[in-house]
């Protein structure tokens, strides 16, 4: 696949809950030099309180009005309008074996002192409210919502983004070992 710098101007990363969506975007982000917006960050607010919808659509007219990004998340709200300005959509899809295993120990290790594998942080206004989460809950809904996303949620995504910017501009990632690909292929062709 050749990937254009162009279409590396504004990246939208989707994927279930665990696929590995806001790691990924920070490597893309560290790689290509571009601000990476984690969707989650904005939208969890301190005690895991919503934002107010008007806002949380203000906030992101702005985000998407800058020249270029790489935005993380599967906000249906705002889907078309981030939609509208990406030029390239990567579709993380692991199996759902392993969202599930790794909200699993990413859960675990954000609330225990046992850290198997590194614990990638919670959204960032919870994070510094330091008000944290009920474990067993964020097993339980986090592995409903992969379930959800990968059984009907992404087709929907693809097809949304394949509608709006062409399939050429597209890509479904459905093993850990093509999204460590996709980064190697960027890597060489833009940095090596």
């Amino acid at each position: 696949m050749r990937i254009s710098n162009s279409k590396l101007k504004r990246v939208v990363i989707y994927g279930g809950s665990g696929s590995g969506k806001s790691s990924f975007a920070m490597e893309l982000g560290n790689l290509l030099y571009k601000k990476v917006i984690h969707l989650d960050d904005i939208y969890h607010q301190p005690g895991w309180k919503q934002i107010d919808p008007d806002e949380f659509q203000e906030i992101i007219d702005d985000t998407i009005a800058k020249e270029s990004w790489i935005i993380d998340g599967n906000y249906s709200m705002v889907r078309h309008k981030i939609l509208e300005r990406a030029t390239f959509v990567i579709v993380l899809k692991p199996p759902t074996y392993i969202n599930i295993w790794r909200l699993f120990w990413r859960t675990i290790g954000r609330n225990t002192r046992f850290k198997p594998y590194p614990v990638s942080r919670l959204p960032l206004k919870i994070e510094k409210s330091k008000t944290g989460e009920d474990m067993m809950t964020a097993i339980f809904e986090l592995s409903y919502y992969t379930i959800r996303f990968n059984l009907k949620k992404y087709k929907v995504q693809y097809e949304d983004a394949v509608n709006a910017i062409g399939k050429d501009n597209v890509v479904i990632l459905h093993s850990p070992k093509s999204i460590e690909g996709l980064l190697d292929h960027l890597y060489d062709n833009f940095i090596g």
